[in-house]
């Protein structure tokens, strides 16, 4: 299955941004998609199904700490793949996880390393393994600059939350916005900045 992420930016103030969002989602063929900065407080969006696209299971916001709404983590699960959702958990405005039981096949194994073969076909036995999947929105340098303490904090969780998940799935993915660069800055013969293999660019903007 295919697994995204998206920061939405506050995208989804209805039930069109919903429809809109979750036929991009389908179209792109992704079955669960990790989502941030959702902005979503109200109860009935919490889990909507839209049968034709799948699945909005949103984690809210602590907004203690979000006075000004600018967070919100939530998935967007595909009708497949909510036949083996399990649930969900926010652990913070920053980290929330969501987790599946996959039903698998294994080749049965005898006492002698052989495997076992009935009437020339190979013997299996079924298995289900729990998925979790860790969806983070980390801070970006300026906050962290400015607020040293929220990036230490958040790693915490994020290294608690890994090691708690670890402990009872069979495999552990983390995604989301790392709000992070990859590569060393370089600069072009032309003056152009770029981070690694992806180039940067200054986008003019027109204020009317």
């Amino acid at each position: 299955f295919s697994i995204g992420s998206w920061n939405i930016q506050g995208g989804v103030k209805n039930m069109l941004d919903l429809d809109i969002l979750m036929k991009d989602l389908v179209v792109r063929k992704l079955e669960i998609t990790c989502l941030q900065e959702t902005r979503i407080t109200e109860d009935s969006f919490l889990i909507v199904n839209r049968p034709a696209y799948g699945w909005l299971l949103n984690c809210g916001q602590e907004t203690s700490t979000d006075k000004n709404h600018q967070y919100g983590m939530g998935f967007y699960v595909s009708n497949k793949m909510y036949n083996f959702y399990i649930g969900h958990k926010m652990i913070s405005n920053r980290i929330a996880y969501i987790q599946f039981e996959i039903p698998t096949k294994q080749k049965n194994i005898n006492n002698n390393g052989k495997k076992r073969k009935l009437e020339n076909q190979t013997k299996y036995i079924e298995k289900n393994k729990i998925i979790t999947i860790i969806n983070i929105y980390a801070p970006t340098s300026p906050v962290a600059e400015k607020n040293p303490e929220e990036e230490d904090k958040f790693y915490e969780q994020l290294t608690q939350t890994y090691n708690n998940c670890k402990n009872k799935s069979s495999l552990v993915l983390i995604a989301g916005d790392f709000n992070a660069k990859l590569g060393t800055k370089t600069q072009t013969e032309n003056g152009n900045r770029k981070m690694g293999r992806i180039r940067l660019f200054e986008i003019p903007i027109t204020l009317i």
